[in-house]
């Protein structure tokens, strides 16, 4: 499978529209890459985004927790650049007491994060 990096088009995304973190983050690094791409279908929702992606519209920019069975997550191997870190921040009120909830939230949010990245390595 080609999954959409064909020799001498450009390479396909499928996108939220803007603004959109892993949208900018693969244009610009296709763009420091030197890789022609166009915007092969744009979706306002995940599920749609993973529809596209499956019927081969265009290749996505997520991060790997999550991804639906049946796709591949492309990497340098597979003639793509690296793309830039991504952040997760969980905010509260400058105001709001320290709550034991949030910071269960947190512990959830950072176990989460770990095991999805870990897996996708």
């Amino acid at each position: 499978d080609d999954y959409g990096l064909r020799k001498n088009e450009p390479l396909r995304l499928a996108a939220f529209d803007p603004p959109c973190f892993f949208r900018a983050a693969a244009i610009a690094s296709l763009e420091h890459a030197g890789i022609d791409w166009s915007i092969g279908y744009v979706s306002n929702t995940l599920p749609d985004l993973w529809s596209a992606v499956k019927l081969n519209l265009g290749i996505a920019v997520r991060t790997p927790a999550a991804v639906p069975a049946g796709l591949t997550i492309l990497d340098s191997k597979h003639g793509l650049p690296d793309l830039p870190p991504f952040r997760v921040s969980l905010c509260r009120s400058a105001t709001e007491l320290k709550r034991p909830i949030t910071d269960r939230l947190r512990v959830i949010l950072e176990e989460c994060l770990a095991l999805s990245v870990s897996a996708a390595t």
